[in-house]
């Protein structure tokens, strides 16, 4: 693999893994939202702060795992560049 296509796989990687961790942090947001409505429907707290907390704990991983993502691919960008 030549220098320009090996970068290139590198960047069309980085653009699916930011797509999929987009969508993972929608999907939070999208029940935190949820959590907001539930409350409005006069549900216990207990409920509410379950579908909170979950929210809040789903997108704390999905950028854990995000940072990770990246420090992985920048790794492996930097060996690219060094063959």
């Amino acid at each position: 693999m030549d220098h320009k296509q090996a970068t290139k796989y590198q960047v069309v990687r980085l653009l699916y893994s930011v797509a999929l961790f987009l969508v993972l942090a929608a999907t939070a947001v999208v029940l935190d939202l949820l959590s907001q409505w539930v409350k409005t429907l006069g549900v216990a707290d207990w409920t509410y702060e379950i579908i909170a907390w979950s929210a809040h704990g789903m997108f704390a991983l999905d950028m854990l795992l995000f940072f990770i993502s990246l420090l992985f691919q920048g790794w492996d960008f930097v060996k690219g560049l060094r063959k």
